[in-house]
C-alpha cells in the first residue's frame, strides 16, 4: 500500500508499523506474516516440536497501520 488509508472510525490518517513476531532467545523477533493454508503442527520423529510448518516463500509481511485519533488497528499482506 502506497499510501496510508484513512481510519473508518474516526476519518483520521493512519499510522504505518508493524506487529513484532517470533521473538527467540537472544530478543531478536522476526515480522509478523500471513500464510496461506491451515496451520500444521512441525513434527520431528512423530513428535510435536512446538512450532508450525513455514514457508518463508509463501509467507506475505504484514503492515499494520494504527489510527492515532482513536486506536484502530489494521493489517495489510502486501
Amino acid at each position: 500500500m502506497n499510501k496510508a488509508p484513512t481510519c473508518s472510525a474516526c476519518d483520521t490518517t493512519m499510522l504505518a508499523g508493524f506487529v513484532p513476531d517470533k521473538f527467540d532467545a537472544t530478543g531478536s523477533a522476526g515480522q509478523l506474516s500471513w500464510h496461506p493454508g491451515k496451520v500444521e503442527e512441525k513434527r520431528l520423529l512423530g513428535l510435536k516440536t512446538g512450532g508450525v510448518r513455514y514457508d518463508k516463500n509463501s509467507a506475505k509481511a504484514i503492515t499494520a497501520y494504527r489510527c492515532p485519533g482513536c486506536g484502530l488497528i489494521l493489517h495489510f499482506a502486501h
